[in-house]
Order: C-alpha cells, then structure tokens, then sequence
C-alpha cells in the first residue's frame, strides 16, 4: 500500500526573507508514513538549481520573489504542484545598545540603530517625549538631549476634608458613574523615549529606552 501524494503546501504563506520557506506534502491516505519526495524550487518561474529537499534556502530569494514548489515521489509518480505565494518585506530590526552614563545638568546622547533584513535604508523618527527638547537624527539615528535640571517634586495632594460635627445632618452622597481603570501614577523623573524605526516599504519597529534622571539610564526594547 503507497501513500498517494495529493497537494504541496507552502509555508509560511507569507514568507519573509527572515522567515524561511517549507514545502509540506499533503497525502491522501496513509499521511504519517515516511515517504522518499524530490522537490524542484521555482523562484519567479525560474528553476532553482541545486536544491531538492523540502526548505529553500534564505539566500535563493528576495521581496518580491514568487515562488513555487512541485514534488513527485521517488518511486514514481506524477508531479504535484504548490500554490504560489510571494516574498514579502521584512520589518527593521532594533540591535539594542547600553545606554551611557549623563549627568544632570548636562547632555544625554545615545544612538539607536536597526537592521534591515531587505538591506532598505532605515529611517527614525521620534514618538515619544515631544516638546521637551529631545533631538533625533532621522538618518543616523543619534539622540541628544540637553537636561539643565531634574523636573520639580510633584505637588501633594490635597489635604482630608474635616469630619462634620456630630448631629449635622449630611446629605446622602450620590453616586458616581463608573469610571475607568486609573491608569499608573506619573514618575516626573522616568522617561520614555520611543524611536520607530521605517523601512519605507511598510515595514516599522518600535524601540523604547527607559530613563530613570535620578538613577542612570535602562534600556527596554519594546516589540
């Protein structure tokens, strides 16, 4: 009893070139058996020499690229052929860096830098904190900061209401309608620097460096 090859399946059906490319054979009966398959690579309708196992190397393709697979057993048979799926863009990849030493008053630098997968130029662009003098180089990805002084304490909160006198009528409070999750209390001296990072093909990443100004700095990449 042989098993009966019955479709090719790609995977995945959107590949990048970070992703790698799988051709996953379908049979009609008898699916667990270990079967002898060749497969023939197609890139752009062009044959792929050199390569008839079931992966397709990374470095046979590129964005862009339609591929396709066929595979027929070893022991005889008719060619089964898979869909075409296309290479896709790959988003920038952060390469998180230690953050140095600043002083305050002083100037804090640092430089953000993502690879592309695609080899695209990457270009940045500052998120996060806007209008309080962070520079950002969009091309080289360089960050300066002139910080004169730690922010101010913040103010305290205010002080209880006096309990009312004994016999003083109090009229029943009336209830609030239900308001949402508080959202975590402001630390005036961490800030969240955020840098997204652009392929322009439609591929972003975001990138965070967390700052504590009383303490140092700590580095967080964010996905």
């Amino acid at each position: 009893d042989r098993a009966r090859l019955e479709a090719v399946v790609i995977e995945p059906g959107a590949p990048t070139v970070e992703t790698g490319v799988r051709a996953l054979p379908r049979f009609r009966d008898n699916p667990r058996r270990t079967v002898s398959l060749t497969y023939e690579w197609l890139v752009n309708a062009d044959r792929v020499a050199g390569v008839d196992k079931a992966v397709l190397p990374r470095e046979k393709y590129r964005r862009g690229d339609r591929i396709r697979c066929r595979v027929r057993p070893d022991a005889g048979g008719r060619w089964i052929r898979s869909e075409t799926v296309e290479v896709v863009n790959a988003p920038p990849q952060f390469r998180p860096k230690p953050v140095a030493p600043f002083d305050i008053p002083g100037e804090f630098f640092h430089q953000v830098f993502a690879n592309d997968p695609d080899n695209d130029s990457v270009t940045y662009r500052l998120l996060s904190p806007l209008g309080r003098g962070v520079e950002l180089d969009p091309r080289t990805g360089v960050i300066r900061w002139r910080i004169e002084s730690l922010p101010e304490e913040p103010p305290p909160p205010p002080a209880a209401r006096p309990a009312m006198e004994e016999g003083v009528a109090v009229p029943a409070p009336v209830p609030e309608p239900p308001q949402p999750p508080l959202e975590e209390a402001h630390d005036p001296y961490t800030v969240r620097l955020v840098v997204e990072a652009d392929d322009g093909h439609g591929g972003t990443t975001r990138h965070e460096v967390l700052l504590d100004l009383r303490r140092g700095a700590e580095q967080v990449q964010v996905h």
